[in-house]
Parts: structure tokens; C-alpha cells; sequence
């Protein structure tokens, strides 16, 4: 009897070495990412066998049995795309299996995916519209179905501050959202971020800052400029009396120095340089003497 079980399993010994032999080595460093919808399960294969296909399935709680991913049957690729199946609401197990002609691998499980939970969101994208000491953010989603994929659950974080670094909080709903009451001529930045059930995910990328300067409404410019008008023409009036009131008080000085001076014709300095001009000037008070002039 020993000796048959002995014989038995000497035979069964080959089959059994085959399908060790025939299996491959399972994929290894399966993961999921997914950021704004966009679901990709990853993995990899220590070999350098070209001809290795792939095959990804699923299931979740719905589900009876596992699933084949469309698009991820017998592919030479390593990763899968699995958006299509995707819910945010769902909670989805993915696995993948390596094939090369008849050898095959173990299957191998991703960690459960729940795109709601765990997909990465933003950031969304940001545009300001200036009013009248006002604001207006509008936000649009990078992927256009995200709040139709996540409805209510959905919302937005603004964050707006002014020059002074102080940071106020406004939630909503709405992807048009007026900010009223800002100062005019004070530049305010604006960043917005995703809001899931009510918490900022640390996964979730806000926005980059988006700034702009807050105009004056129209009342407040035309006071300014009403005012403006004012001190130009008090100041204008200041000028002009303060100017009558210097040339009333310094008139004689202003007639010394916008009085001429007096120059004599040439042939009056021509006569006080002749000799008998000179020696007039020259003679004593006792003596007289009379000078004819003739005229050439």
C-alpha cells in the first residue's frame, strides 16, 4: 500500500510542478488615483515580457460577481481607467490579473475606492467682476459634470482679504457670489476651495489668489469730485486776494521796480564831454564865465 501512494505521487509530482511553473507572478503596487472624477487603478510587474496582457475587474455592494472594467480586458497597459464606473456614492473593489499565452497570476485586490470620499477636487477656476464697492467671484468646476456628480453634497469655501492680510469666510452654493460693502480703491484677493459635506478635505487644491481693486460707486466718485472742484476753486481765491493784499501793502516797491531808468540821448553825453563844459565844472564860484554856443 506504501508503495502505491509512493508510485501515486510520483506521477502527480510533474502536474503539480506544472502549475506552479505556469502561473505568473502577481501585479505588484496596486493603487488608485483619482482627482476630480478622473479614476485610474495602477500597477506593476517585475518582467520584461512584452506579450503580458492585463485584465481589471470590480464589484461593489450592488454586485452578485465580479465585473470586467470596459476597456481593461487583455491590455498591454498598466493602468485602467475606471471613471466611467465611478459614482461618488459608491464604494467599488478593483483587481487585476496578469495573462501571457496559457500562464496566468493570482488575482491581486485594490483597497476599496469611494470617489465621493476619496477623489482629489480643484482647484476651481476663479474670475472677478468689479462694482460699485463690490465684487463679483464667479467660480467654474474644472470638469463640468462634478457638481451634477456630487449635487448637494458640493459646495464652496471663499476666502477674500484685503491689504491688511485679514481673511473673511463666506460659504455657498451658488458659482456666482457678489461680495459687497468693500472699500473703495483697496485691492482684495480671493481664493476659493471645495467644501464635501460640510469639510475642507486635506486632498482638496484651492485656487490660486485672484486680485483686484474695488472701485467707487458713482455717488461716492461724484462727492469726490464735487469736493475736488471746491478746494481748487477756494484755493484759486486764496491765491488772487492774497495777491492784492502784497501789491496794495508794497506798491512804492513795485513802482521802484517798474520804473525805467533814465538815459540820456547821445548828443547830451556828447556835450557834457567837451572842453568848455569841463572847465566850467572846473572854475571857482567867484569867477563868471560865459560860454556861446553856436550852432554848426
Amino acid at each position: 500500500m506504501y508503495f502505491k501512494y509512493t508510485i501515486n505521487h510520483w506521477f502527480l509530482l510533474p502536474v503539480i510542478c506544472q502549475g506552479v511553473l505556469t502561473q505568473l507572478s502577481p501585479p505588484e503596487n496596486v493603487l488608485v488615483t483619482s482627482y476630480n472624477l478622473n479614476a485610474v487603478l495602477h500597477w506593476s510587474l517585475m518582467t520584461e515580457n512584452q506579450t503580458v496582457e492585463y485584465t481589471v475587474q470590480y464589484i461593489h455592494e450592488a454586485l452578485n460577481s465580479w465585473k470586467v472594467v470596459p476597456g481593461c480586458t487583455a491590455t498591454n497597459a498598466t493602468h485602467c481607467d475606471f471613471s466611467s464606473i465611478a459614482h461618488p456614492a459608491i464604494a467599488l473593489t478593483l483587481r487585476v490579473q496578469a495573462r501571457d499565452a496559457n500562464w496566468t497570476s493570482p488575482w491581486v485586490e485594490s483597497e476599496s475606492f469611494q470617489a465621493g470620499k476619496q477623489t482629489r477636487l480643484g482647484p476651481p477656476g476663479v474670475t472677478l467682476t468689479r462694482g460699485p464697492n463690490s465684487l463679483t467671484v464667479n467660480i467654474t468646476d474644472p470638469v463640468p459634470q462634478l457638481t451634477d456628480e456630487y449635487g448637494a453634497d458640493l459646495t464652496y469655501r471663499i476666502l477674500y482679504s484685503d491689504e491688511t492680510g485679514m481673511e473673511v469666510l463666506k460659504m455657498t452654493e451658488d458659482p456666482v457670489v457678489t461680495l459687497e460693502s468693500l472699500t473703495a480703491g483697496v485691492k482684495y484677493c480671493v481664493k476659493v476651495q471645495y467644501v464635501f459635506r460640510g469639510k475642507v478635505r486635506p486632498g482638496d487644491v484651492p485656487s490660486l489668489p485672484v486680485c483686484a481693486i474695488v472701485p467707487e460707486s458713482e455717488a461716492h466718485a461724484a462727492r469726490r469730485h464735487m469736493l475736488v472742484g471746491v478746494l481748487v476753486v477756494v484755493l484759486i481765491g486764496g491765491l488772487i486776494i492774497g495777491g492784492m493784499v502784497a501789491i496794495y501793502k508794497n506798491d512804492y516797491k513795485l513802482k521802484e521796480l517798474l520804473r525805467p531808468p533814465i538815459c540820456l540821448p547821445v548828443n547830451i553825453h556828447e556835450f557834457f564831454a567837451r572842453e568848455e563844459f569841463t572847465q566850467l565844472h572846473q572854475t571857482t564860484p567867484e569867477e563868471t564865465v560865459v560860454v556861446i554856443i553856436e550852432e554848426e
